[in-house]
């Protein structure tokens, strides 16, 4: 039986069968392509993708943890210099969070000199 989507075999040489819709557009074969790529060799290049992102978020992470405990450190012996002070303040007869003498003009000077700086 002869299929229209089939070429004579009369010459020996058959043309692959191409599964043509109805408005000619379809799958057709390329031959004598040398494209082919291994299935195994695209496997180990995926591994090693996904191996190699994991690497850069361990990276990542890594370097952000020790970004978060240097602040943790300084916060830590902000905390302790704070509570000595308050220690030291207690023991002097003063109240928590006084400011000392002149502690007023030293904070007007500094603003002072933020707007200075911010307006060059």
């Amino acid at each position: 039986m002869a299929d229209g989507n089939q070429a004579s075999t009369s010459t020996g040489n058959a043309e692959p069968k191409t599964a043509e819709g109805a408005d000619g557009t379809g799958f057709r074969p390329v031959t004598g392509g040398e494209e082919m790529q291994s299935g195994g060799r695209l496997l180990v290049e995926a591994y090693a993708a996904i191996w190699l992102i994991l690497l850069g978020l361990v990276v990542v992470m890594w370097r952000r943890t020790r970004a978060l405990e240097a602040r943790i450190a300084v916060l830590d012996i902000a905390v302790k210099k704070a509570e000595k002070s308050a220690s030291a303040a207690k023991a002097a007869g003063k109240p928590a969070g006084s400011k000392p003498a002149g502690a007023s003009a030293q904070k007007k000077k500094a603003t002072e000199a933020a707007d200075e700086a911010a307006d060059d």
